[in-house]
């Protein structure tokens, strides 16, 4: 398992709110509660597990998904009976069970890589099934879907056990392929190395910084990708062709098609639109409308760590 550290019920809400990780001032008594109620907690923990390395690695995990349920209103005040877990390799970690303080795991599904670890987790009570996790179908689409392997890619079908208006969380490595759907909103960064995990934001300035930034980059990632939802070097190198009459500066010259078509589509943009049309007109006042990619790969190594991404599904999908 690369990482150490799963809304099925029936569809309640036809509208939420818009939402973002808890953060700005808050009153005095709020502060103080929250920090006496995560004191309480980890003695809780402590007494429960003892000391040493495995309460690390353990308190490590729970204090990470702990963040994640703490950081976003709508998770943190629903009662964790009324949500439905979806767990994909988790090896035998069920720290989740502890982080939303669960008194059982019978809302909790766990997909493991082996059957020993299925036939253990069993063992202790838990619903665990051996699986192929891009090919596996959930018992029922999850409110929370956990990707705890960074070997397993985010196929379709993984993407359809969440439910509309549900969240996952994954291997920030593979960001990239929920944000080509158009179907989920990057929350959030999950930072869960270092003693006290938190969740940051995430704005365009975050995956401007991460994607490539030459040619080569672009040919190199092109190779190896299979989000058909990001732009190739092929892609880009067309587009640049066809507006600019040149081959050269693709990568640069590609990122002012993208703003040219965010501007020219400010509605499709807002509603979370990763392929849009942009018009051009020519200098010789030919017209030309083209179709633009506007999720650009990102730089793997600026992904590196053991942070995830955090997103939310649209409601009406």
């Amino acid at each position: 398992m690369g990482y150490t550290f799963g809304m099925a019920q029936p569809y309640r809400k036809p509208h939420q709110k818009s939402e973002s990780p808890s953060r700005g001032p808050r009153g005095p008594e709020v502060v103080a509660n929250d920090n006496e109620d995560e004191r309480m907690f980890e003695k809780e923990l402590e007494r429960d597990f003892g000391k040493g390395m495995p309460l690390e690695v353990h308190m490590k995990d729970i204090r990470a998904i702990r963040a994640f349920r703490n950081a976003f209103p709508s998770i943190k005040n629903t009662k964790p009976e009324d949500l439905n877990f979806y767990v994909i390799n988790p090896g035998l970690d069920v720290a989740i069970t502890r982080a939303f303080g669960l008194k059982d795991s019978s809302n909790i599904e766990f997909l493991t890589e082996t059957q020993g670890e299925a036939r253990l987790l069993k063992e202790r009570g838990y619903d665990a099934t051996k699986g192929i996790a891009e090919k596996h179908r959930a018992s029922e689409r999850a409110d929370i879907v956990i990707v705890m392997d960074e070997k397993v890619r985010p196929s379709s079908r993984i993407l359809k056990n969440v439910a509309p208006g549900g969240w996952i969380l994954l291997p920030l490595t593979h960001a990239n392929v929920l944000r080509g759907t158009g179907k989920f909103k990057c929350m959030g960064i999950l930072e869960s190395e270092g003693v006290s995990p938190s969740v940051k934001d995430a704005g365009e300035d975050f995956w401007k910084k991460t994607e490539i930034e030459t040619d080569e980059e672009l040919r190199d990632a092109s190779e190896e990708s299979e989000d058909g939802g990001v732009v190739t070097y092929e892609e880009a190198a067309h587009a640049v062709k066809e507006v600019f009459g040149r081959d050269k500066d693709v990568v640069q010259n590609y990122k002012k098609l993208i703003e040219m078509a965010k501007e020219q589509n400010p509605s499709a943009v807002a509603n979370g639109a990763v392929r849009l049309m942009c018009n051009i007109e020519r200098a010789s006042g030919v017209a030309l409308e083209i179709l633009i990619k506007t999720i650009l790969p990102l730089r793997e190594k600026e992904l590196l760590g053991e942070n995830y991404a955090i997103f939310k599904k649209n409601e009406f999908v």
